[in-house]
């Protein structure tokens, strides 16, 4: 994917699907967990996730970090240090996690949801499931999909 980072620092501006203040860190290089959370508002835009640092009062100082939710792993983490974490780890990495601990259980599962949902490839399940659907129901071919190729994603 072909992005500058003033675009994509455009979109991370943009006025979010979801947001919210959240604790956050990562795997460093061979898995290895670099020290201590850092609270971050997290904006999910599209199918990116964006970390800001923010100050007392919380505005925005910087972005810190932007992960496209695309090829990569989500899921709960019960045995991390902390309760209610989730974690994302991309395919292409998969020693580099981002984990995330939640104020609560649901505040973790709404973000997993919400996370899931954002992704071009569970979007693009989603319709052709409903063309299925309404195929079936109406005896009439669906809506027809244009396959766009990974590159021009």
């Amino acid at each position: 994917m072909r992005y500058s980072e003033k675009e994509l620092l455009s979109l991370a501006l943009q006025s979010p699907d979801r947001e919210g203040k959240i604790l956050h860190r990562m795997s460093g290089t061979k898995g290895r967990l670099v020290e201590g959370y850092k609270d971050r508002l997290i904006r999910l835009k599209a199918n990116f996730l964006f970390l800001f640092k923010t100050n007392e009062q919380g505005q925005i100082l910087e972005p810190v970090g932007a992960v496209l939710l695309e090829r990569c792993k989500l899921q709960p983490e019960p045995k991390a240090d902390k309760a209610n974490v989730f974690s994302i780890a991309l395919q292409d990495d998969p020693e580099c996690k981002y984990y995330f601990a939640c104020r609560s259980f649901d505040e973790c599962t709404d973000w997993l949801t919400a996370l899931r949902n954002a992704s071009y490839e569970n979007m693009r399940s989603n319709i052709l499931l409903l063309q299925g659907k309404l195929s079936r129901q109406t005896g009439q071919p669906g809506l027809q999909l244009r396959h766009i190729p990974a590159a021009e994603q």
